[in-house]
C-alpha cells in the first residue's frame, strides 16, 4: 500500500481539503507508505492510530529530503524554553 494515509484515515482530516489538488498535482516531494505491519526494509517508521508509517531504505530522494527536513528542524531548536507572558494588572 503507497499512499500518505489511509483513505479512511484521510477523509477525516478536513484540513487538508484545500491542498487536496496540490497534493494530487506535483509528485510528493516524500514518499511515505502506510502498512499495518512494520516493514523490515524502513529507514524511517513511526507507529500512528494502528498503521506504521515508514520511509523505504531503497528511496535515496526521500531519505535525502527527510534527512534535510531534520537537520533544518534540529537547527531552528534552540532548546529555550519560551518565557512566560508578563501581565500588569493596575489596581485602583
Amino acid at each position: 500500500m503507497t499512499k500518505c494515509l489511509p483513505q479512511a484515515d484521510y477523509m477525516k482530516l478536513t484540513v487538508f481539503h484545500f491542498v487536496k489538488r496540490l497534493l494530487l498535482t506535483y509528485l510528493p516531494l516524500i514518499k511515505i507508505h502506510a502498512e499495518k505491519s512494520l516493514p523490515e526494509d524502513a529507514f524511517a517508521a513511526i507507529k500512528y492510530r494502528d498503521y506504521w508509517y515508514w520511509i523505504d531504505d531503497c528511496d535515496y530522494r526521500s531519505k535525502g529530503i527527510f534527512t534535510f527536513l531534520m537537520i533544518i528542524m534540529t537547527l531552528a531548536d534552540t532548546g529555550e524554553p519560551l518565557p512566560v507572558p508578563i501581565v500588569t494588572i493596575q489596581g485602583n
